[in-house]
């Protein structure tokens, strides 16, 4: 149960403000091309049928959060405006553009500053890619900033990363410091040996590391961290340098006494609360209109009511978009199918990612393929392994049987 309740926050000036980093999704290739004229924002792409932000947006209305401030790269505003006036969601929210083509303007501290004017209350940070396990309560962590609201000036969300989400990463996880919920360092420099101060142990006696638990970019920020950034111009980024520049105020007597008049009682700054890896969302309920009778979809996938299944075709261990259609005696298995794809007959596909408006021909081969938005696939080509651009029309052989063919 919230601290506060329904008729207090109603009649209270709002306590949060949510900031959702929106950035362009490079590492995500060819998912977030532009088709045509159209750019694909990275926090429209759809996790589950639903688009990434969406997911962010309801967990803060959940926790009653009144006001949230999307930044985004300037090319991304207006179909993010488009799809903000189309679901109404109940919270107040504001789009606000960065500019995309300074490196020294993207880094996350930096957006912070440029957008501080706008922050009147303490608030919160979360990436448009978060989606929160399903008993994940936004209001508990809250509560938590409410209950010792004199002593902490930030909190961050972390979860123990399972072999497997360890592996996928790019860069290995940060060795973190910590006593129950309170966080004392965070180290990302896997290059050298974590040096642990003596004035912490001085301090706070027994502790524990971990190399297991990630960031799951969710932050919770004190007012007055904005006043901090301009007097430490080397933070660059929130995650590798602002959160471990607070944690180390806990320690550290000279920068206590440096910034003392910004940072009120930083005696106990930031707490860390490591929740399980559920990166899971809970699954849909089944809608069977548009499928013929004779076509199947399993239990495991994700399925669209305005999309069209033909009949003898198979979806299986897969997500398909809205205002798709997918041809009779199709197979589609463990792929992502985004919306407006359209399928001919006797296609089939395997682990792969087709994107919006991709069209694909009769009996067409697909496997581990990735498409552009709007790419066209003649009908009898066969792919395997590679990325698939707007007009391809002739079949190939996959890159693996290429190799094999010159070293023999």
């Amino acid at each position: 149960m919230d601290i506060l309740s329904q008729q207090q926050r109603s009649r209270a000036k709002p306590e949060f403000q949510a900031i959702i980093l929106s950035g362009l999704g490079t590492r995500l290739g060819p998912l977030i091309e532009s088709h045509g004229d159209d750019p694909t924002p990275k926090a429209l792409l759809p996790i589950n049928n639903k688009p990434m932000v969406s997911y962010c947006l309801s967990w803060l209305e959940e926790a009653d959060i009144r006001e949230a401030l999307i930044v985004c790269p300037p090319k991304h505003v207006s179909g993010l405006t488009d799809h903000i006036q189309a679901t109404s969601p109940i919270l107040n929210v504001e789009i606000h553009a960065y500019d995309s083509e300074s490196e020294e303007s993207t880094s996350t501290v930096a957006i912070l500053k440029k957008i501080s004017s706008r922050i009147q209350t303490d608030f919160i940070v979360l990436s448009c890619d978060f989606v929160p396990a399903p008993d994940l309560n936004l209001s508990r962590l809250l509560n938590l900033w409410r209950a010792d609201i004199s002593e902490i000036i930030m909190a961050s969300l972390f979860h123990e990363a399972s072999d497997e989400a360890q592996k996928r990463k790019d860069e290995p996880l940060p060795t973190t410091t910590f006593r129950g919920p309170l966080l004392l360092g965070v180290s990302y420099n896997a290059k050298s040996d974590v040096r642990i101060p003596m004035h912490l142990f001085t301090k706070f006696g027994r502790c524990r590391m971990s190399s297991r638990l990630a960031d799951s970019h969710v932050y919770i920020f004190r007012r007055s961290v904005l006043d901090l950034l301009p007097m430490v111009p080397e933070l660059k980024s929130i995650k590798k340098d602002l959160v471990p520049f607070l944690c180390s105020l806990q320690y550290s007597r000279t920068k206590r006494k440096r910034y003392a008049d910004i940072l009120i009682s930083p005696e106990k700054p930031t707490t860390a609360n490591n929740v399980q890896d559920k990166a899971t969302v809970s699954e849909p309920k089944r809608v069977r209109d548009g499928v013929d009778a004779k076509a199947q979809i399993s239990a495991n996938s994700s399925w669209s009511a305005s999309s069209k299944l033909g009949e003898g075709s198979v979806v299986a261990s897969s997500a398909v978009g809205q205002h798709c259609t997918i041809g009779a005696n199709c197979r589609i298995i463990n792929s992502v199918v985004m919306e407006h794809v359209e399928i001919g007959y006797g296609v089939k596909v395997e682990n792969c990612i087709l994107s919006r408006h991709t069209k694909i021909g009769e009996k067409a081969e697909l496997k581990d393929c990735e498409s552009v938005p709007g790419a066209e696939i003649s009908g009898g080509a066969s792919y395997k392994g590679v990325r698939l651009s707007s007009k391809m029309s002739m079949a190939v052989a996959s890159s693996d049987e290429d190799e094999d063919d010159e070293e023999e």
